[in-house]
């Protein structure tokens, strides 16, 4: 899926060389959104495929800085190959190059299940898993009904939209708001892009690290992502304070860094959320749901420029929502365990029903499957005592 993915990217990426009115150019961007759908879902259910749970982090961060290190190389790249070959050839050769990648991809790359693994691999791969049956279409439908759906939709919508604010309007703050030239620009915007790796770099080696200390998983990333969120939203604030075009992109690599290293974590969320026959799904569920909401931070950015001659309102309201996704994963978060713990309440056995409850903490139990039905698990790290 990630292959064909990037190869019918690629295609349209290199068609868009080829148009000669605005409305072919429009139905070639969303082809571009199309092809790119695959990426994350797919790129995240090969990880789990291929990485114990322990070491998932890095591996993730690792994956996903691919994203942004595209985004650091392609500024400075591109206008050199615009400047030298005009915009048509530009698109053409980036096509080319992507299919050819796509191609290689497609032809190297085998899923688990086409291996015959030995008994320590298949050990490792399945140490902290368990087998699990192919997901219905009942059951992904009740994924929407689930507050952990719709707190990570929400929560990476706050990554999202930060990060698509900066990928369509870094070059343009740059010339118009900074006074740099185009050829600066394309070096210039290639430093925060490059912070936004750096970002997901440490965020995997961090919570990696953590796991192998024995913290829980989720609690873990769950506090990346909130931490994350705040830095970024703060950054992005500064940039709005800046006065030189240094404090600018100092400020613009702070909020970069800090949303990707938040991003990375709602990535990694996923896979220790969401029993493994779901990974993909809610991972892709997560993708579209966030790129529609974050889909809105060009538009609106363009639509504040042009009426303010500014790109400052724009950031704030960058910052606040950067922020709101920040409240949604907090808050999604204590609404599924007071959910849970109503849930278990009213399913307990006849006889303990009219004593007394007891919630205590209990995290070393904890399970974020949502498929277990033994009581430790089902309330994702509390537990219920009974007593007369």
């Amino acid at each position: 899926m990630l292959g064909a993915g990037l190869i019918f990217w690629s295609a349209m990426q290199a068609l868009t060389g080829m148009v000669n009115s605005f409305s072919h150019f429009i139905l070639l961007r969303i082809g571009l959104g199309i092809g790119e759908a695959p990426f994350m879902p797919a790129g995240v259910k090969s990880i789990n495929d291929w990485y114990a749970q322990r070491e998932r982090g890095t591996a993730v961060g690792i994956f996903n800085s691919s994203t942004v290190l595209g985004q650091a190389i392609a500024p400075p790249a591109l206008v050199i190959m615009q400047l030298a070959w005009g915009w048509r050839t530009m698109f053409v050769v980036i096509g080319f190059a992507g299919i050819v990648v796509g191609l290689c991809w497609y032809v190297g790359y085998r899923n688990r299940r086409q291996f015959t693994l030995q008994e320590e691999e298949q050990q490792y791969l399945a140490s902290e898993e368990a087998a699990r049956p192919a997901l219905k279409f009942s059951e992904w439908l009740a994924l929407f009904k689930r507050r952990t759906t719709w707190g990570m939709i929400l929560g990476f919508s706050g990554v999202n939209y930060t990060g698509w604010l900066y990928i369509a309007w870094l070059p343009g703050y740059l010339q118009a708001q900074q006074g740099l030239s185009l050829a600066r620009t394309g070096w210039v915007a290639a430093i925060p892009f490059l912070a936004a790796a750096v970002g997901m770099w440490v965020n995997g080696l961090v919570v990696d690290a953590l796991a192998r200390r024995g913290y829980d998983q989720a609690k873990t990333r769950k506090t990346a992502i909130v931490i994350g969120l705040v830095l970024s939203a703060l950054g992005t604030l500064l940039v709005v304070q800046s006065s030189t075009p240094a404090q600018a992109v100092a400020f613009i690599s702070m909020a970069l860094f800090c949303v990707h290293f938040a991003g990375t974590s709602a990535w990694g969320l996923v896979q220790v959320m969401v029993a493994e026959h779901k990974v993909a799904s809610v991972a892709a569920i997560q993708n579209f749901g966030s790129f529609v909401f974050a889909s809105f931070a060009p538009i609106v950015t363009g639509w504040v420029v042009d009426t303010t001659h500014s790109f400052n309102l724009a950031l704030v309201i960058a910052a606040g929502v950067t922020f709101a996704g920040r409240c949604a994963t907090s808050l999604s978060s204590k609404l599924a365990s007071i959910s849970n713990a109503r849930r278990f309440v009213n399913s307990r056995p006849a006889g303990t029903r009219g004593r007394h409850v007891l919630l205590l903490p209990l995290p070393a139990l904890s399970c974020h499957c949502g498929d277990c039905s033994h009581v430790p698990r089902a309330l994702s790290g509390e537990i219920f005592l009974y007593g007369s």
